[in-house]
């Protein structure tokens, strides 16, 4: 993150046959309120996809995307530290670490 780069999107794929619940969050705690994430909780499809059977049109995905955004302005407060975005389900964690500069 910088001035002039002030989120990022990341995104996941449930490599799983079931479905699989997903969160995600910022460590350490004191970080949370400096970020803002588009999706801190969702449902992945089972690997592949899958139907829906309501509206063919618009299956159900394995994958998600994530964005997080840093809504701070004094970035001091948060430089240097080790800020970590995770994102995880029963069966897999993916850990991103965040630089602010």
């Amino acid at each position: 993150f910088s001035e002039c780069v002030k989120s990022h999107t990341i995104s996941i794929t449930n490599d799983e046959r079931s479905w699989e619940k997903y969160y995600a969050f910022v460590l350490p705690n004191t970080f949370q309120q400096s970020f803002r994430i588009s999706s801190l909780r969702g449902v992945l499809a089972p690997r592949g996809g899958a139907s829906n059977a309501c509206d063919a049109s618009k299956p159900y995905s394995d994958s998600a995307h994530i964005t997080i955004e840093l809504i701070v302005d004094d970035h001091a407060t948060i430089a240097g530290g080790e800020v970590l975005l995770v994102v995880g389900t029963e069966a897999e964690i993916w850990r991103y670490e965040l630089n602010v500069e």
